[in-house]
């Protein structure tokens, strides 16, 4: 998971320049699979300004991962990493900050996808 989340930041700050890129360090090191280019229009105009966290829907037959930019919305990358899309985010939610991800296994089975904002006492 913690190899998923560097690989994902690293996407907007390394560059390949047509060779495979190597980021990270120590036992740490990975490949970079894609660049920012790989993420939707609305996703890479923001990405600089990009932190916070991401979640791994678990669920058998799932294993999307979500996380949220601040003026883009919430992104999905697919389980096989190969292709992302924007999610339908409301206004309220792709003009805030929001920090941190997680899905939420209601006793319903519905699950929730939580974005906490950087105000410490408010989920959305």
């Amino acid at each position: 998971m913690l190899s998923l989340f560097a690989a994902l930041l690293a996407i907007g700050y390394v560059s390949a320049n047509g060779n495979t890129a190597v980021s990270g360090q120590g036992k740490m090191k990975f490949k970079v699979l894609y660049k920012s280019d790989h993420l939707p229009p609305e996703a890479q105009k923001v990405l600089k300004s990009a932190h916070g966290g991401f979640s791994v829907d678990l669920r058998k037959g799932k294993g999307e991962t979500y996380f949220a930019l601040k003026g883009a919305g919430i992104v999905q990358i697919s389980a096989d990493l190969k292709s992302t899309r924007m999610i339908d985010t409301p206004e309220e939610m792709r003009t805030t900050n929001l920090h941190n991800t997680t899905i939420w296994h209601a006793r319903t089975a519905t699950p929730i996808y939580c974005f906490r904002e950087m105000r410490p006492t408010r989920f959305l």
